[in-house]
């Protein structure tokens, strides 16, 4: 990219240096894990060589999932949702399809902390009134552009009024940073946010947003396979691209913690210190491939999961040390929240109550230290004090303010 060996009728995505490192890699551990074999959850045999071949469409099927579970939740609270697309600007590019060239040699890196740093930007705006997961969640899908420079695909279901104040900061961003053409965001603001059409009665009758995303989903995540079609191989190149500057090609928002405790679930079916409660979850949500009602009992338990279940787990950490000698902590497996049903304790005889009152009325002896108080001592004891603990401890002994 810093080259300008990339783009169009060039190099497309990354280096075919870089396309052929990434593939030997992947030769040299295909060949090592197929002599590997395992049961999974239901009693089959696999090897994990057919694990890593199948591991990026069954990346994409749990993604476009996790997408749909998203849309019953958007119902279920009344969100509206949009395609949001984030770019970086002309400098950025080094070959750019369309314009003029500006390029002022930024590396891959760079153009990937350009958009971090946008995000954070609308999402810091966007915590003044809005709370991530409460007020709005998505995903995020990260593509490449030919010429190596990346944008991003975020699709977000919001809470009606957000897009007003997401529209206002991104015009601000966009007018004081300087870096793009006058007037750009005006100019493409449908492109930069799309937002959905407000036609049918809910989101259901509206084009659906997994269909929005799925395309992006399966070019940013390409199935792996000896005999790949062009199309297949391009999509490859893509994924490579992103691979090689170590970046999410996807990223859910608004979901941390909770996909971190979906996987946890999932993996207790292996695990047996796990409890029957966790794996009843997990059952649900792992659903055997022999199922006719398969898909369907999946989005049910995933919406549960993501709307209601997450609450009820807490995460089990243990402390580990890492090879700089640093004790850290980590997730290592899931349990049920307790919830204790504790019985009102009622204060015993001569425990530290909390005003005069309840000590005359708890005790009868207090009676005859009525008369060594004075009216306006009684009036200030009747609410919380520490001094109070001196009637409890020894009634025969007169409070230390009363030793005139």
């Amino acid at each position: 990219m810093c080259e300008g060996r990339l783009g169009l009728g060039k190099e497309l995505f990354c280096s075919d240096r870089t396309f052929n490192i990434q593939e030997e890699r992947e030769i040299a551990l295909t060949s090592y894990l197929a002599s590997q074999a395992n049961k999974d959850p239901f009693g089959g045999n696999y090897n994990l060589a057919e694990i890593i071949n199948s591991a990026n469409r069954r990346r994409v099927n749990e993604y476009y999932l996790l997408t749909k579970a998203m849309e019953q939740l958007a119902l279920k609270r009344d969100f509206k949702w949009m395609m949001l697309t984030l770019s970086c600007p002309p400098n950025y590019h080094s070959n750019p399809e369309i314009g003029q060239n500006s390029f002022s040699g930024e590396t891959p890196d760079s153009a990937y902390n350009y958009l971090n740093a946008l995000w954070r930007k609308i999402q810091k705006h966007l915590g003044k009134n809005y709370e991530a997961y409460v007020d709005y969640f998505g995903l995020r899908v990260t593509e490449v552009h030919l010429d190596g420079c990346p944008h991003w695909h975020v699709l977000l279901f919001f809470r009606k009024g957000l897009e007003i104040e997401l529209e206002k900061k991104l015009r601000n961003i966009f007018n004081k940073e300087g870096l793009r053409p006058k007037n750009h965001f005006e100019e493409n603001k449908e492109k930069i946010i799309g937002l959905a059409r407000e036609e049918g009665s809910g989101l259901a009758k509206i084009s659906s947003p997994a269909s929005y995303m799925f395309k992006y989903l399966a070019f940013a995540l390409a199935s792996d396979g000896k005999d790949l079609t062009p199309a297949q191989t391009l999509a490859k190149r893509h994924r490579c691209a992103i691979r090689a500057v170590r970046k999410r090609a996807v990223q859910p928002i608004g979901m941390e913690g909770i996909l971190e405790k979906l996987r946890l679930v999932k993996s207790s079916l292996t695990s047996p210190k796990a409890s029957e409660a966790i794996k009843r979850l997990a059952r649900n949500l792992v659903v055997s491939k022999d199922d006719p009602g398969r898909h369907a009992k999946q989005l049910m338990a995933l919406t549960s999961f993501i709307d209601v279940d997450h609450a009820r787990l807490e995460f089990i950490r243990e402390t580990y040390t890492n090879r700089y000698g640093d004790e850290l902590q980590r997730n290592t497996a899931i349990r049920l929240i307790e919830i204790r049903n504790e019985k009102p304790q009622h204060p015993r005889k001569g425990a530290v109550a909390l005003n005069y009152t309840s000590i005359k009325k708890r005790n009868s002896g207090s009676d005859t230290q009525d008369k060594f108080l004075q009216k306006n001592d009684q009036i200030n004891l009747s609410s919380p004090s520490k001094v109070t603990c001196w009637l409890t401890r020894k009634k025969i002994r007169e409070p230390p303010w009363l030793n005139f």
